[in-house]
């Protein structure tokens, strides 16, 4: 009898697990662009800095998400393709590779979909040289200068790489995490991931 019960009883702590955990109520459609949206905010190291609590959880819940793709019943992938939209999908997934890729790169640009800033590139390359990362915009774009071209001057030829995330330790981790999709059980009911909060847009000073 014991052991009949076992089952039933294992059934019942198993629901209650689920139905306790924060479930994943976004679409990847929404995740995806909710990230692009916050990477867009991210031109340097203060808006990075910021941005990386949002940016980490986003990722995560979008990452676990994209690897789900047979469940007991619709997830948020599928419902991505909610009414034919696969195409959206795809195209905010381009978008969010875009953004992905200049911020890795540190583009030095004013905003998002600018055109690179020289001066911020000057300085960019100077913050990347100098041994000092607080150094001022003067300080920065005195030392950016020294590896324009200069045929009578050798010692700068080769300057450095900027920076990955604009220097933000933070941001470069939260853009680390990659699901893997071994981990994603095809048994088990739709909405049940304990999904990270999503946490307020930090507000940067000027």
């Amino acid at each position: 009898m014991k052991r009949f019960l076992l089952i039933p009883s294992c059934a019942l702590l198993a629901l209650g697990a689920l139905t306790s955990c924060q479930k994943e109520d976004k679409s990847a459609l929404e995740l995806a662009q909710e990230l692009t949206a916050e990477l867009q905010k991210v031109t340097d190291n203060r808006t990075a800095e910021a941005a990386a609590p949002r940016v980490q959880a986003l990722n995560q819940r979008l990452q676990d998400a994209s690897v789900r793709t047979v469940t007991l019943g619709s997830n948020a992938l599928l419902r991505s393709d909610m009414g034919g939209n696969g195409a959206a999908y795809a195209d905010a997934m381009v978008k969010l590779a875009r953004e992905v890729g200049r911020v890795r790169s540190s583009v030095p640009v004013t905003s998002h979909d600018g055109e690179v800033s020289r001066e911020l590139l000057l300085m960019g390359v100077g913050a990347a040289s100098g041994p000092d990362k607080s150094a001022d915009a003067a300080a920065r774009m005195t030392a950016g200068k020294k590896f324009m071209k200069h045929d009578a001057d050798k010692s700068h030829e080769n300057p450095p790489t900027l920076e990955e995330c604009y220097g933000s330790a933070k941001l470069k981790e939260a853009l680390a995490y990659t699901a893997d999709p071994a981990s994603a059980p095809i048994m088990k009911v739709d909405g049940a991931d304990d999904v990270p909060e999503i946490p307020e847009a930090a507000a940067v000073e000027a």
